[in-house]
């Protein structure tokens, strides 16, 4: 158990004082900074009172999905651990989608809130959290139908995780399903609810393993893992309702959940009746269920929300296309 736990100790003391002189840096910056007119009473210690539960809740958050890890440690042979490692990096495979989101739309989420836009908020926090799905989906699809095969590319010991690798997807599925909550909650100022979301997490996270890992192993690992996403994603989608009035579901919601039926069933017929055995084919199935997810997606049309949405990312990702048409 121990040598597992170096390495997370030290990335956590990595975590740490990096952001400590990230903290300092920033203090001297803030000097530097021209005070124009009056100084804005209060900014220093509002800064503080925002951004310190932020440092905390990285490192925390880091811990999280790292606790199964710990306990399976202490609980069984490192083979195991190796296995389950590898299925919970796949799992996470979807979560590029949310960063890559969260990142673009993180500084709007910030203005909309501080102008009061809230019926914008409302429309942007469902079109970003449909796309996102649509985005994340085919990853799934994927990782749902072929897990046994896309985990034995790592050695043939590692098929045993597959359904660990199942139970883990649909944890980060909605994870995702459920949008920017956390986000939302962060960029509204409300970073102290995102410390207390996420000690209670891991401290939740530590009391599931020690349940289920003794008696269930890996299988109870990945449970835990899943159950605590969800549950984590379920709380923060009060929070922001409650607080916010806000929340990220829609009828369009349904689109990318019906273009993923003719998806899945190609990739269903496609593990009946066709090979699945070198790289070459699971390379070819997935396309063939990306494929027809998209060609589905497409026949389903676009609304003028998904326009809008098209249009941002064009200017967030090519910001010189843009200039001639402003």
């Amino acid at each position: 158990g121990m040598d597992l736990m170096a390495p997370v100790l030290g990335f956590v003391i990595a975590q740490v004082a990096g952001a400590f002189l990230a903290l300092f840096f920033l203090a001297r910056l803030a000097r530097t900074v021209p005070k124009r007119g009056a100084p804005h009473a209060g900014l220093e210690r509002k800064l503080l009172l925002f951004s310190a539960p932020l440092l905390f809740t990285n490192v925390v958050a880091y811990l999280n999905g790292r606790t199964e890890l710990f306990v399976l440690g202490i609980f069984l042979a490192a083979d195991v651990v190796g296995v389950f490692n590898a299925a919970m990096r796949l799992a996470g495979l979807g979560l590029i989608v949310l960063t890559a989101f969260n990142a673009i739309f993180s500084p709007v989420i910030s203005d909309l809130h501080h102008q009061g836009e809230m019926k914008h908020l409302a429309v942007l926090f469902k079109l970003v959290t449909r796309w996102m799905l649509a985005a994340a989906i085919p990853i799934f699809l994927v990782q749902m139908l072929f897990a046994p095969q896309i985990m034995g590319l790592f050695g043939p010991e590692f098929v045993g995780g597959a359904a660990a690798l199942r139970a883990l997807s649909i944890g980060q599925m909605i994870n995702i399903a459920t949008g920017g909550v956390g986000v939302m909650l962060i960029m509204s100022g409300r970073s102290q609810i995102a410390l207390i979301n996420a000690v209670v997490t891991v401290v939740a996270a530590l009391a599931l393993d020690f349940l289920l890992v003794p008696r269930y192993g890996m299988m109870g690992a990945a449970f835990a893992g899943a159950l605590i996403i969800i549950l984590v994603n379920l709380a923060r989608l009060g929070e922001v309702w409650f607080l916010m009035r806000l929340h990220p579901f829609s009828l369009a919601f349904l689109k990318p959940i019906m273009a993923a039926l003719p998806g899945l069933a190609v990739g269903l017929s496609w593990r009946q009746w066709l090979p699945l055995s070198s790289f070459f084919h699971l390379a070819l199935a997935c396309l063939a269920v990306g494929g027809v997810y998209l060609l589905a997606l497409r026949l389903l049309g676009l609304d003028q929300g998904d326009r809008v949405m098209i249009a941002a990312l064009r200017v967030r990702l090519m910001p010189n296309a843009s200039n001639t048409a402003d």
